[in-house]
């Protein structure tokens, strides 16, 4: 399945379609992707106070227990990046 992310600022070379062959969540993939700069971004699952998460264009507050589908679109914005 074909999922895309759109990462702010510094992390910005991260931003593509990923072709992910498992069953996973959110957390996971974006935690496993970002390694250590994971903990620019969240605090645990949650977004820290100034990132925002958009999935296929609809807000959410967390990445916790949301299943990957094929073509979802997940863009993470930071309002001290720019971007």
């Amino acid at each position: 399945m074909m999922v895309s992310v759109q990462f702010p600022g510094a992390l910005s070379h991260l931003s593509k379609s990923y072709n992910i062959d498992s069953k996973k969540y959110w957390d996971e993939f974006i935690r496993e992707l970002l390694g250590s700069n994971y903990k620019h971004l969240f605090s645990n699952e949650t977004p820290k106070e100034y990132v925002l998460l958009y999935l296929n264009g609809s807000k959410i507050e967390s990445l916790k227990e949301i299943a990957l589908k094929n073509e979802d679109s997940l863009h993470i914005l930071s309002a001290i990046s720019g971007g």
